[in-house]
């Protein structure tokens, strides 16, 4: 606000778009989380009752259900961690990128400390303006995982 006035709106509209995708991306991952699980859940309430009718049966042993079962849920799991992998994997490129923007960042606001010290405000203004650019860059990262994220 003191040094470049003229910015205070477009930080707080990129402030706010920053908070509202990352509750988008919290959301989506969640409800995802949850959707798997229901389903898992589900699931092995049908392999339940298959493997309970065929004990009963007599075509199948109770060691056997038993291992049909715990193979279910481990399979469910292990299928959910390559899920997650397959998603860090996909979106690794993008966080290279987004580290190599931090960094920049980080030398800006160096600069930044420099031009203050110095008294040099015009040069604090387009640092500020620059930094923000790079802010605008991090919610297009942020919009980038989670269209990556909808996919799974």
């Amino acid at each position: 606000m003191q040094w470049a006035p003229e910015l205070v709106g477009a930080y707080q509209a990129n402030f706010d778009e920053h908070i509202l995708v990352h509750g988008i991306l919290f959301s989506t991952n969640y409800s995802k989380h949850e959707e798997y699980h229901n389903e898992t859940m589900i699931g092995l309430e049908a392999l339940k009752v298959e493997l309970v009718l065929a004990v009963e049966e007599g075509t199948m042993a109770v060691k056997e259900g038993a291992e049909a079962f715990k193979a279910y849920t481990v399979g469910r799991r292990d299928e959910y961690v390559e899920l997650k992998e397959a998603y860090r994997a996909e979106i690794e490129p993008l966080n290279a990128e987004n580290e190599a923007s931090n960094l920049i960042v980080k030398g800006l606001r160096e600069e930044i400390k420099v031009a203050i010290e110095a008294g040099d405000t015009e040069t604090v203004s387009e640092t500020l303006a620059e930094i923000l650019t790079y802010k605008d860059i991090h919610n297009d990262y942020d919009y980038a995982k989670l269209a990556i994220l909808e996919t799974y």
